[in-house]
C-alpha cells in the first residue's frame, strides 16, 4: 500500500525534488481543494472536476451551463444560464448556504470575481472557449480563501497555450433560445518561450417572455369602467386570486466579450503572464403585451393615464406605466491580471495580482412619462476589486508540503443616482441625487500542512488569519433628509482553522472529514447603500435601507465522505455534513402604511433591512457517481438532501424553524452520455426540490409568477464530427417545454444549431 506516498511524491517530482519516483496514474486531479495538485481520492473532500473536453460534450453556451446539474448539493439560477438575461447571478447555495448573496467562493485563475458593491458575480465575463476547467469545492473554505467560502469554492481556470490552434464556434437559437452567436479563438506557444490566447466572442438573445404584469381588483367597478376579458387567473405565492393580465416583453440582451493574455518562459521552471478581460452585456427594449380586450374582442388602448376596469366584476385600472420593467440597463467589466509561477530552491513561488474595473446601470421610469420618453432616474453602480497574493509551497522532508501565503484585497464602491430627462437614454443626466463612496479592504495570512501520518492516513492542518476593514460616505441631496452621512472605519478579524483526515482503505477507495470554520464579510451594499426599491406593485413593494453596524457571518463545519473509483473506469462519492452559521446575515422585513416614494413613483408597502438575525443549522447529504454501462455509453448522475433551517431569531419575527432562503430540499440529477462512430450526445436531466424565497417561507404556493417551482427538466445536446477538423452540434434546452418559475418565468424550449471549427 502506497497510495499517499506517492501522492506526495508527485508533487515532490513537480517541483523539481525526488524525480525517481515512481510514475503512478493519479486518474483525476484536484488543485483548488487543498492548493496543490493531488488526485480527488485524496483531496480532503469529494470534489468535482469538469475539463473542457467533458464540457464540450454538454450544453455550456455559458458558466452554468457547465455547472447545472452536474455538482451535486449545487443549485444556480440567474445570468450564469444559457437563456438568461446575462449578468450578475442572484443566487448560488452550497451546503445550505443561501439566502439573497452568494456565500460561495467564485475564483478564476485564483482571482476572486465578487464584485465591491453588492458582492455578486457577473457571470458573462467568463466565456466558455476560454474555460479550460473547473472545480468545486464544496464546504467551508475560508482556511484557505478567506471571506465568501462558507458554502465552498467554484474555481475556473483558463487555458493556456500548448501549440499553434485556431477555433471557432457560430451558432443560432430558436424558441425561447432564439438569437445567434459567435466566438473566435486563438493560441500559440512559440519555440522562444512566448506564448498568446486572444478571443473575441458575441452572443444576442432576442430573449422570451420572462416578467408578468398582474391585477388583483377589489370592489366594485366605478360606472364607465370597460369589461375586460382575456386575463389569466392564477394566484400570488400567498394563495390569494391575482390575474396575468399582459407581459413586459422579451428580455432580449447583447452581450460583447474580448480577451487577451501573455505567457513568457523565463526559464524550463518559471513563466510570467500577463492580460485583460473585458465583457459589455446590455439588456434591449422590447415593447409589452396586453392580453385584455373589451367584450368585442378589440384590444384595450393601454394610456399614460390609468383606465378604470370591470374584471370579473370587480375594480382595477391599468395603465401604460404597469407595463414599465427594469430596462434599460447594462453593465461592462474590465479584468486585468499578471502572474508570476517558479522554483526557489526546492518550493515553488506563486505571485498574483488582479484587477477588476465594473459599471453597473439601471434606470427608472417617473411618475408623468411615458414608456417611450418622459423624466425617470439612473443609477450607477462603478466599483473595483483590487486583488494581490503571493504563496509559496515547500517539502519539508518526505512527509510534509507546507503552503504559506499571504493576499489583500481592496474594494471600492462609488454609487450614484442621477435624474434624467429621458429615462430610456442615460446620456439625459439633470442632477446627481445621492452617491456613496465606500471602501473594504482585507488583509489576510494563511498556512496549510499537509502530512503523510503513514501509508493509508494524510492530515491537512491549516488556518487563515483576516483583518477586514470598511468605511464609507454617502451623500444625499433630495428627499426628506438631505445631507452627508459619514461611515467611519470599523474593523473586524477572523481566524478561520480548518483539520482534515483522508483514510485510504485500497488504492481505489478513501474515506476522508474535515472539520473547520468560515466567515463571510458583509458587503459594501449591505452596510452603506442608500435606499433601494424592490418588488413589483402592492402589495409587494419594499424600500431596502443598509445597515452599517453589520457583523461578518461566522460558520462552523464538520462532513465525512467516502469516494470509490471503479476498477473499469467511473467512480461514486458520498457525503454526510453539517454546518453552523452565527451572526447570520438576514433581511428583517416590516410592514409599514402603504406610501408612494415621490423620486421613483414606487408603491412602498414595506421597510426591509439586513440585520444579525441569529443562528442556522444546515445538515444534508450528497451523493454522485459515474460508470461506463458500455464502451459507448456512460450514465451519471447526483442526489442531494438539504435540510437548512433557522434556529435563533434575534428580531423575533417568527422565523426559528423556518427554511432559509434559496435553498432547495432535495437536488436530483441524472445523465447519458453515448459516443459511437463520428456521433456523440448528451441526455441529461435535473430536478429542483421545495424552495423558499420569502423568509417567513410564505411563499407557500410552488409554480406561480414571483414564486419558485418545483421542477424537472430535460436537455438534449448531439454531435456529429463532420472531418477532424469540423464538429456540428443540436442542443435541445427543456425538451418538453415545461413551464416553471424561480420568481421570473425560466425559458422554455430552446434550439440551438452550432457549427464549431478547430486548426
Amino acid at each position: 500500500m502506497n497510495s499517499i506516498k506517492l501522492s506526495i511524491t508527485a508533487v515532490l517530482a513537480l517541483y523539481g525534488s525526488m524525480a525517481t519516483a515512481e510514475v503512478v496514474d493519479l486518474g483525476d486531479v484536484s488543485i483548488s481543494a487543498s492548493k496543490i495538485e493531488q488526485s480527488t481520492l485524496e483531496a480532503p473532500v469529494n470534489v468535482t472536476v469538469l475539463t473542457a473536453d467533458s464540457m464540450a460534450k454538454t450544453n455550456t453556451l455559458r458558466i452554468g451551463d457547465a455547472l447545472n446539474a452536474k455538482v451535486p448539493g449545487l443549485y444556480i439560477r440567474g445570468g450564469a444560464l444559457g437563456n438568461s438575461r446575462p449578468g450578475a447571478t442572484m443566487s448560488i447555495s452550497m451546503r445550505g448556504q443561501g439566502g439573497v448573496l452568494t456565500k460561495s467562493a467564485i475564483l478564476v485563475d485564483g482571482m476572486n470575481m465578487a464584485d465591491a458593491y453588492s458582492g455578486q458575480v457577473n457571470w458573462s465575463m467568463i466565456t466558455m472557449d476560454d474555460v479550460d476547467r473547473v472545480e468545486v469545492v464544496p464546504g467551508v473554505g475560508s482556511s484557505l480563501y478567506g471571506s465568501n467560502a462558507m458554502g465552498g469554492v467554484i474555481s475556473i481556470t483558463t487555458k493556456s497555450p500548448t501549440k499553434e490552434e485556431m477555433s471557432f464556434n457560430i451558432g443560432k437559437g430558436y424558441g425561447d433560445a432564439a438569437g445567434d452567436h459567435a466566438s473566435a479563438l486563438y493560441r500559440n506557444k512559440f519555440k522562444n518561450g512566448l506564448g498568446v490566447v486572444f478571443g473575441v466572442s458575441e452572443n444576442y438573445r432576442e430573449g422570451y417572455i420572462a416578467e408578468y404584469v398582474t391585477k388583483t381588483p377589489t370592489g366594485t367597478p366605478a360606472g364607465g369602467a370597460v369589461v375586460v376579458n382575456g386575463a389569466t387567473q392564477t394566484t400570488t405565492t400567498a394563495g390569494a386570486t391575482t390575474y396575468i393580465v399582459g407581459d413586459k416583453g422579451t428580455n432580449a440582451s447583447m452581450e460583447k466579450n474580448i480577451h487577451a493574455k501573455l505567457y513568457y518562459d523565463l526559464s524550463p521552471t518559471s513563466t510570467v503572464n500577463a492580460g485583460f478581460a473585458y465583457s459589455d452585456s446590455e439588456s434591449l427594449n422590447r415593447g409589452y403585451n396586453s392580453y385584455l380586450t373589451d367584450t368585442s374582442g378589440n384590444p384595450i388602448l393601454i394610456g399614460t393615464t390609468a383606465t378604470s376596469l370591470n374584471l370579473n366584476g370587480q375594480a382595477t385600472t391599468i395603465k401604460e406605466q404597469d407595463f414599465a420593467g427594469s430596462i434599460p440597463m447594462g453593465n461592462t467589466a474590465l479584468r486585468y491580471f499578471a502572474g508570476y509561477d517558479g522554483k526557489i530552491g526546492e518550493s515553488k513561488l506563486s505571485l498574483n495580482f488582479g484587477k477588476i474595473d465594473r459599471e453597473y446601470w439601471s434606470s427608472a421610469i417617473g411618475a408623468t412619462a411615458t414608456l417611450t420618453s418622459g423624466a425617470g432616474t439612473m443609477n450607477t453602480s462603478p466599483n473595483s476589486t483590487t486583488n494581490a497574493s503571493a504563496q509559496l509551497t515547500t517539502p519539508i522532508g518526505d512527509s510534509h508540503l507546507l503552503i504559506t501565503g499571504v493576499a489583500t484585497e481592496v474594494g471600492r464602491l462609488h454609487q450614484k443616482k442621477y435624474a434624467v430627462s429621458n429615462w430610456t437614454d442615460m446620456d439625459t443626466k439633470t442632477a446627481e441625487l445621492d452617491r456613496i463612496d465606500a471602501r473594504s479592504m482585507t488583509n489576510s495570512l494563511f498556512l496549510q500542512d499537509q502530512i503523510v501520518v503513514n501509508d493509508d492516513l494524510l492530515l491537512y492542518v491549516g488556518g487563515r488569519y483576516d483583518m477586514w476593514k470598511a468605511g464609507g460616505v454617502g451623500v444625499v441631496t433630495t428627499g426628506s433628509v438631505p445631507g452627508t452621512f459619514n461611515y467611519d472605519d470599523r474593523s473586524e478579524s477572523a481566524f478561520s482553522p480548518k483539520v482534515a483526515a483522508v483514510y485510504m482503505l485500497n488504492n481505489r477507495t478513501s474515506i476522508k472529514s474535515s472539520i473547520g470554520t468560515g466567515f463571510r464579510a458583509p458587503t459594501n451594499y449591505y452596510l452603506f447603500a442608500n435606499p433601494t426599491f424592490s418588488g413589483n406593485a402592492a402589495p409587494n413593494g419594499k424600500m431596502i435601507y443598509s445597515n452599517p453596524n453589520l457583523k461578518p457571518e461566522k460558520a462552523k463545519a464538520f462532513d465525512l465522505g467516502v469516494e470509490y473509483h471503479f476498477v473499469d473506469g467511473g467512480k461514486a462519492m458520498a457525503t454526510c455534513f453539517a454546518t453552523k452559521t452565527t451572526d447570520l446575515i438576514y433581511q428583517k422585513i416590516t410592514k409599514v402604511p402603504q406610501y408612494t416614494d415621490p423620486i421613483i413613483n414606487k408603491v412602498v408597502d414595506y421597510i426591509a433591512q439586513q440585520e444579525n438575525t441569529g443562528e442556522a443549522l444546515a445538515k444534508g447529504i450528497e451523493l454522485s457517481g459515474e460508470y461506463p454501462l458500455a464502451d459507448w455509453l456512460s450514465v451519471m448522475g447526483s442526489y442531494s438532501y438539504t435540510d437548512s433551517k433557522i434556529t435563533k431569531d434575534n428580531t423575533n419575527t417568527g422565523m426559528v424553524g423556518k427554511r432559509v432562503t434559496n435553498v432547495p430540499k432535495d437536488m436530483v440529477t441524472l445523465a447519458f452520455m453515448a459516443e459511437r462512430g463520428d456521433w456523440s450526445g448528451v441526455l441529461s436531466g435535473r430536478h429542483i426540490g421545495e424552495v423558499y424565497s420569502n423568509n417567513d417561507n410564505s411563499d407557500v404556493v410552488k409554480g406561480v409568477w414571483t414564486g419558485y417551482s418545483k421542477y424537472t427538466v430535460i436537455d438534449l445536446k448531439t454531435n456529429y464530427q463532420i472531418n477532424k477538423n469540423f464538429i456540428a452540434s443540436l442542443m435541445v434546452d427543456n425538451l418538453f417545454d415545461k413551464e416553471y418559475y424561480e420568481y421570473y418565468r425560466m425559458p422554455g424550449r430552446g434550439v440551438t444549431i452550432n457549427l464549431s471549427a478547430n486548426f
